[in-house]
């Protein structure tokens, strides 16, 4: 994925996903999520999601440019997303990419204080 990132994100924007990159993670949402099976259940899928979310918050709130990483593109965000989603539906399984939409609907539904928008 970084492959793919360095060729439509800006400098300051890969420095920060190698800063993420380079840490230890809290808890386990990141192993969880790349050792769920294709055959997993949704139950599981939704507490993967659910993970996720909180991880995907914590590193938004550190690098806004995250909640819309298209903004961050060397050439636009049609061209930085034309390049990025293709690479995630090859990369990741059905039930992992499941997992990815639940994690971003979940943070879509919310506010940054957790309460839900009206």
């Amino acid at each position: 994925m970084l492959t793919v990132f360095s060729g439509v994100l800006k400098d300051d924007a890969l420095d920060d996903l190698r800063q993420l990159m380079t840490e230890v993670t809290e808890g386990e949402a990141d192993d969880e999520f790349y050792c769920l099976p294709e055959d997993a259940d949704d139950a599981t899928i939704g507490t993967i999601a659910r993970h996720l979310a909180e991880s995907i918050r914590r590193s938004q709130a550190r690098f806004p440019w995250m909640a819309d990483p298209g903004s961050a593109g060397t050439r636009g965000p049609g061209f930085a997303e034309a390049a990025i989603v293709p690479a995630v539906v090859e990369l990741f399984n059905a039930a992992q990419l499941k997992a990815l939409a639940r994690a971003q609907a979940l943070i879509e539904e919310t506010e940054p204080s957790g309460r839900r928008e009206p």
